[in-house]
């Protein structure tokens, strides 16, 4: 992704950085103790970045974690998407 910024919650702001966002996706199927191949959690990455880059280059975090959940879904990851939500979910308490 070219120049793209994310826009945090505390109002900072910052480059994308993919390296964050496959963690995410590797996070997600850690939290349903399914472990994916390294392949596969790059694929599912690259997904998520091309979903993003319909919204445009300056993204907010509840962009990219919805992003995730939805291309969870789409693969066929259901429990992982979930637990993905639940955790930020969690978080926010």
């Amino acid at each position: 992704m070219e120049q793209v910024i994310v826009m945090k919650k505390d109002k900072s702001v910052e480059a994308f950085n993919q390296n964050i966002l496959e963690e995410s996706v590797r996070e997600a199927f850690s939290l349903s103790g399914k472990e994916r191949t390294h392949e596969e959690i790059v694929m599912l990455t690259e997904e998520v970045v091309r979903k993003l880059q319909t919204i445009g280059n300056e993204l907010y975090g509840e962009d990219i974690h919805y992003a995730v959940i939805d291309i969870l879904e789409e693969n066929g990851h259901e429990e992982a998407a979930l637990l993905y939500k639940q955790r930020k979910k969690d978080a926010s308490r």
